[in-house]
């Protein structure tokens, strides 16, 4: 049995060394290089509660036709017509006495 260690012991050291390199190498080889940290911002909703009243009210008051009131309307006609009237009397009268004077 010591002839077949005698004759194979350059063989059975590569293999031992081999097999020492192999496991070296799974050991510290393939640990991966660490990686920076990333942080992710979140992002954020902000959210709002729509009721669905609100939204057919709104609907609702768009599709109505507006109602002219033409009398008030006539009415502040005129109201600012017989301002605008006066103050022309006025500079008129102011008009006058500067001429006058």
């Amino acid at each position: 049995m010591i002839s077949i260690f005698e004759k194979n012991v350059v063989p059975a050291l590569i293999s031992v060394g081999l097999h020492g390199a192999l496991a070296a190498f799974l050991f510290f080889g393939f640990a991966p290089s660490p990686t920076p940290q990333q942080v992710k911002i979140p992002n954020y909703v902000q959210a709002k509660l729509v009721k669905l009243e609100d939204q057919t009210k709104s609907q609702k008051q768009a599709e109505k036709p507006q109602v002219v009131d033409l009398t008030q309307k006539r009415k502040e006609q005129e109201r600012l017509e017989q301002q605008r009237k006066q103050q022309e009397l006025k500079r008129k009268q102011e008009q006058e006495k500067k001429s006058g004077s």
